[in-house]
């Protein structure tokens, strides 16, 4: 996540890190996890064991359901599974993943996705590519709609901006160097007058 907030951000690599993160968590299977969680529990208990405390953990405790009145033939809405493995499978684990990957990643990342992938054709990284390939079709669409600009016409105007930055540059730093010049040449004029 730190990555996400530098200050030489490169978004493209970002976004794909952001699609990798997503997809990984919904590969998470939850026998990776009991499994995980099990043998855990058991070094636990061998440590405890090595210590010589009195405390075992156990990994597969009952959890106590709570259970609402009903009446005859009516289900319990609240019901919930007997088995603890159950119950953190269907209560905790899918809870959070599905909160972790439609809430937090979808609603952050997601909402914003045609912003950042225009946003990435303005990265002066990868100018070099926008030469070479050009700029991709379905670019600026999301930029043309804020500014209220035609994204085509945005399109064209990167492009030339793109191909004719290097000697942009050029020109600025050689504006820049002639008017530190001039500046020079006017410190020196305004001192040799006040000597004189």
């Amino acid at each position: 996540m730190e990555y996400l907030q530098t200050r030489g951000l490169d978004y493209l690599s970002a976004w794909n890190m952001v699609l990798t993160a997503k997809q990984e968590l919904q590969a998470v299977k939850f026998e990776d996890v009991n499994r995980t969680a099990v043998t855990f529990v058991s070094e636990v208990n061998r440590c405890l064991l090595q210590k010589e405390l009195d405390t075992k953990l156990n990994p597969n405790c009952a959890k106590a359901c709570s259970r609402t009145k009903r009446q005859p033939g009516n289900l319990a809405a609240d019901s919930r599974p007997q088995d603890a493995v159950t119950h953190f499978r269907v209560e905790v684990f899918h809870r959070v993943v599905d909160q972790v990957t439609t809430c937090s990643i979808d609603e952050r990342f997601f909402v914003n996705r045609q912003i950042i992938q225009d946003t990435a054709c303005l990265d002066p990284r990868r100018f070099s590519e926008l030469i070479d390939d050009g700029v991709p079709e379905n670019s600026m669409e999301k930029l043309a709609q804020l500014t209220g600009m035609c994204a085509s016409s945005l399109r064209s105007e990167l492009l030339w901006f793109v191909r004719n930055c290097d000697m942009l540059r050029l020109c600025g730093m050689n504006l820049k160097q002639r008017c530190l010049t001039e500046m020079n040449f006017v410190q020196i004029v305004s001192v040799k007058k006040n000597v004189q």
